[in-house]
Formats: C-alpha cells, structure tokens, sequence
C-alpha cells in the first residue's frame, strides 16, 4: 500500500520540519481525544533524543501489539523519513519540505509492507480507510502547525 498526503502551511520549512519530526509533538498527537489513532509514545532510551537513530515505541491502542518507530534518514529541514517495524508490517513514512508562497509545501508519502497473513487481507481495507481519511488528516497536521 502507498499514499501521499500534500498540504501547504504557514511556516518556514525549518518551523515545519522541526515541529513535524518533534517526537514529543507526536506523543501529544496520540494522545488528543479527536485523534484518530490513539496510542502511547514511549521513547527507546538508548538512541539519541533526535535525529538519525532516534526512536520511539508506538503502542496503538486495541492493536494488542507495539512498533519501534526509528529515524532511518535525517536531513533537517528538507527530509525526514521513519520506519516502522512490527511483526506484522513494515511501514516508511517519509517527509519532504519544500519552500511555498503560502509558506511550506509538505508532502508525506507512506508505504507500508504487510508481513502476516492477517495483515495481508487487512491491507485493502487499510488503504480504502487511508485514503478516505487522508484530507482530515492534513487538515488535523495543519491545525497542530498553527
């Protein structure tokens, strides 16, 4: 499965690279009560705070399962990717910051790699939910910028 996500905010690509890769930031996000995804963001203590090799532990809740978020490409303040490891899937979300007369163009790809059977047969209906809720979700990353 891969999906696109292109919004535009008014901030510099610093201010948005910066506030979009802040781990802490995310933390907040899983923990909002109009979020989507509800999940709990633990960071792995012996890795770096930020940057390339940072990571976190993501535990969605419901999922009955936990990821090792890691930073995997580090290029302040035009690129950002992460990946996401579990035993059911593999899932690279990357983010690229562009210069915009409305401020940033930020452009988030994800692609995501089903490893166990359940996953595979679920994928269809991930991507259907994913690309139904993409347009909310930019304008839930557009809020949190302001």
């Amino acid at each position: 499965m891969r999906e696109t996500l292109d919004f535009t905010v008014k901030k510099t690509p610093a201010e948005a690279f910066a506030a979009l890769t802040d781990m802490d930031m995310m933390a907040k996000f899983g923990e909002d009560p109009r979020s989507p995804v509800k999940m709990t963001v633990e960071r792995v203590t012996d890795r770096p705070r930020s940057g390339l090799g940072s990571a976190v532990r993501l535990t969605v809740q419901g999922a009955g399962q936990s990821m090792l978020m890691e930073t995997v490409e580090w290029d302040p303040p035009k690129r950002c990717v992460r990946k996401l490891e579990s035993p059911d899937l593999t899932a690279l979300v990357a983010f690229d910051f562009k210069e915009h007369p409305e401020g940033t163009l930020v452009s988030a790809d994800l692609s995501v790699e089903a490893k166990s059977l359940l996953f595979k047969m679920m994928l269809p209906i991930l991507a259907k939910k994913v690309a139904s809720e993409k347009l909310k979700l930019a304008d839930k990353m557009r809020e949190n910028l302001a």
